[in-house]
């Protein structure tokens, strides 16, 4: 049996506005009250010209008004912390400290916490909870970001995909059991800009985080796509097969490694199930 090339990519795109994700919906789910967008400021020079503004290039998840869960692989190593902000609908808060370490495919650890320098209000009541448990246990799942869409235009909605969450099975030179795996139920796809996006699922009826985006993985014939255009990111996400997630339990031995301040303030505003914090 043949099988193609898989191409895994990260699921940033620096470069490119964010715009909702591939033939994804606008969610009216509660849990995407609480899906943020990941900023930069911009002040540049580019082609002789000074250039300012704004632009997403993740998105995230309030675990409480100012702790924020996104993936590492958006923070850029040359961009200073001092860029970085969160906006929720009008609401914009910079980031005060960042902690996420530089992601490996092999342990799959493609996790970041951000504490904001003031508390975002989120519209719902409804609680999320860091879930470090079974995956086989877990019922209706999505994955909530602001990335890419078909039509190749802006969005500041909060966008939706379905899928199953799985173990991955085997380990290659693209993750490690230490991933999830995430398989679409229908043509709504992340892709760039989705980045850190929360995957929430249910568990006992309860909303529950179990990982956040980090890469796509397609399978393609011939060599690795360029991806130079947002026209070029939008059709590798459609082929794209499945979603590799940085799981919560990776983010839990993070929160672990946190100097102890900072360790106890986010453990104090998190809730968590079925995860060991010390």
């Amino acid at each position: 049996m043949f099988h193609p090339p898989v191409f895994v990519f990260l699921l940033c795109l620096p470069t490119v506005l964010s715009v909702p994700s591939v033939y994804s919906k606008v969610s009216e789910s509660p849990d995407a009250k609480r899906v943020v967008e990941v900023r930069i400021y911009i002040n540049e020079t580019r082609d002789g010209k000074q250039v300012l503004g704004n632009t997403t290039i993740c998105s995230g998840v309030l675990l409480a008004e100012d702790i924020v869960a996104t993936a590492a692989h958006c923070r850029h190593p040359d961009w200073p912390l001092a860029k970085y902000f969160v906006r929720l609908g009008e609401q914009e808060v910079p980031v005060a400290s960042y902690y996420g370490k530089t992601p490996t495919l092999e342990e799959c650890n493609d996790n970041a916490l951000l504490i904001l320098e003031k508390n975002i209000t989120v519209q719902t009541a409804s609680p999320l909870y860091v879930y470090c448990g079974e995956v086989s246990d877990l019922e209706d799942c999505a994955g909530y970001g602001y990335g890419l869409t078909e039509h190749n235009a802006k969005s500041r909605e909060v966008r939706e995909a379905h899928y199953t969450v799985r173990k991955r099975q085997q380990s290659d030179e693209y993750g490690t059991n230490s991933c999830l795996m995430a398989s679409y139920h229908s043509k709504a796809k992340m892709c760039y800009g989705d980045s850190g996006g929360p995957t929430i699922c249910k568990f006992q009826g309860l909303s529950t985080l179990v990982g956040v985006s980090s890469q796509i993985q397609a399978y393609v014939d011939g060599t690795s796509p360029k991806i130079n255009t947002v026209e070029e990111a939008v059709s590798f996400c459609k082929l794209s097969s499945d979603l590799l997630l940085a799981k919560s339990v990776n983010m839990i031995r993070l929160l672990n490694e946190i100097p102890g301040g900072d360790r106890k303030y986010i453990l104090n505003r998190i809730k968590t199930m079925h995860c060991y914090v010390k």
